[in-house]
């Protein structure tokens, strides 16, 4: 008699042999780890953002101080100390960023398989592993890409629908909303699915309750700091809805709607009329899916909510915001290339009688697609300038001085995270500033960075008998960060 083996509910559906899923997801990773090891070594910089989470790092390994908003998810870097207990360096976080980037598009390509069939998860996963947005960005330090991951393999074990897969995926919903708050819009998307199912089971919405237990890192943090347990989280909606006047990223609501084919990677007249063509053909198509398949009201709603949240939460628009929707977006592309390719090949096969000849047309507009991409994302990564570099040369020359200092500067995160000191910020005024500097004996040494907003009073400190010149790091003819050094009488 045959025991049958138990279910283990973390293994992947790959099968028992070398499947054409084994074989697809395999290729999908092995290009992601290519194209992020051909950029490895890409010098682009550190910005304010990864300056925040990587001094947080620098605090968890090596208890040194760290400079971050306090509206900051704090779960991304609990993830990157992991690598940095190994090592601190950032060679060693961006392997963590490898793997991040790597399992991203496995579940991508998982969760769309699940939805759809291989084809469309293939060509879908290959659009968006080779898309600029997604190439550029996972070189870098940023939560976008974390938090979705976390809900690609959080989806990946819902659709399961067992009990105990939902239980695991609230978990991970959770993880995603503590890496990336704004990653919470999954849930209403998953609520809306379940009651237009019809689920009257309770063990159904387990996965809710669950996603309490990923998000506790965030909670703990907040008590700890004597704070209440959703304080960081409240910070984060409420400040960053709050209208500004600043930012070079100032959009009107309709913005995502208008550029997502310059988000897709599109900037060719031609491929462009196409794109909005096989959109049509395959938002269309994808609808009447729904009746066969109501799993896809899922990607729907939360690409919808996306959308919908990030036009209107705030005035600050950028395309990478969109990053976390792309898979979905290139799902509907591949169903309008795959309907095309049947289509045409239908109409070519009476006549001719062409073998594989839809393969062959889908193959061919993929490629299209896929070789306008890499350039555009190749150029894309080259052309970045490191426009903090000479943070980092300040900040590692101040790593020298004592440990008791305390460093008054206007770029907080990159002075913090290189030098490992201590930071605070200018006060409103000069009188303040003077008064604040002989009131504390440990602020001896000032960073203006010329590039970020300055108070007026700072412009002329170089000339000032209040401070000596240590370093002036110049661009062109114009001067770019100063460090200075109070002179106590």
């Amino acid at each position: 008699m045959k025991i049958k083996k138990k279910k283990d509910y973390l293994e992947l559906d790959f099968g028992k042999s070398l499947s054409t899923t084994k074989i697809l997801a395999g290729v999908l990773v092995i290009l992601t780890l290519g194209f992020n090891l051909l950029n490895f070594s890409t010098n682009t910089g550190v910005w304010w953002d990864e300056a925040e989470y990587l001094s947080f790092v620098n605090h968890i390994v090596d208890s040194a101080p760290y400079s971050m908003w306090e509206g900051r998810a704090i779960f991304y870097p609990l993830m990157l100390s992991l690598f940095a207990f190994i090592n601190n360096s950032e060679t060693m976080l961006r392997i963590g960023l490898l793997l991040i980037n790597a399992l991203t598009v496995l579940f991508s390509f998982l969760v769309l398989k699940k939805l759809f069939n291989e084809k469309i998860a293939f060509i879908a996963t290959l659009f968006f592993l080779t898309n600029d947005l997604f190439r550029f960005f996972s070189l870098r330090f940023l939560t976008s890409i974390p938090s979705m991951m976390f809900i690609l393999i959080g989806l990946y074990f819902y659709l399961k629908n067992d009990t105990k897969s939902k239980l695991i995926s609230g978990v991970l919903f959770g993880f995603a909303t503590a890496t990336r708050f704004t990653s919470i819009i999954i849930v209403p998307a998953l609520i809306i699915y379940e009651i237009w199912n019809k689920n009257k089971d309770i063990k159904s919405y387990a996965w809710i309750p669950a996603i309490l237990l990923g998000f506790l890192p965030t909670m703990i943090f907040d008590v700890v700091q004597g704070e209440a347990p959703w304080n960081t989280l409240v910070t984060f909606f409420t400040q960053s809805t709050m209208a500004r006047d600043w930012g070079a990223n100032l959009g009107q609501w309709y913005f995502y709607l208008t550029n997502l084919p310059t988000i897709a990677g599109i900037n060719d007249l031609f491929l462009l009329i196409l794109w909005i063509i096989l959109f049509f053909i395959g938002f269309f198509s994808l609808i009447f899916r729904l009746k066969k398949k109501k799993e896809i009201i899922i990607i729907l709603l939360f690409s919808l909510f996306h959308l919908l949240a990030y036009s209107f939460m705030t005035p600050l628009k950028e395309h990478r915001y969109i990053i976390p929707i792309l898979p979905f977006i290139y799902a509907i592309i591949s169903i309008g290339i795959i309907n095309v390719s049947k289509s045409i090949a239908g109409q070519i096969s009476k006549a001719w009688k062409y073998k594989h000849l839809e393969l062959i047309i889908t193959g061919l507009i993929t490629a299209l697609f896929v070789l306008t991409t890499i350039p555009l994302a190749n150029n894309m990564i080259a052309s970045s300038s490191n426009s903090y570099q000479e943070l980092g040369m300040a900040g590692a020359l101040l790593k020298t001085i004592p440990s008791n200092q305390i460093i008054m500067t206007n770029a907080g995160p990159h002075v913090s995270y290189y030098s490992e000191k201590e930071v605070t910020g200018f006060p409103a005024n000069m009188t303040d500033l003077i008064n604040e500097l002989n009131n504390n004996a440990n602020i001896n040494y000032l960073v203006i960075s010329f590039y970020e907003t300055t108070p007026a009073y700072t412009n002329d400190f170089i000339n000032n008998s209040y401070f000596g010149l240590i370093k002036q790091y110049v661009r062109g003819n114009s001067t770019y960060l100063v460090i200075l050094q109070y002179l106590r009488e």
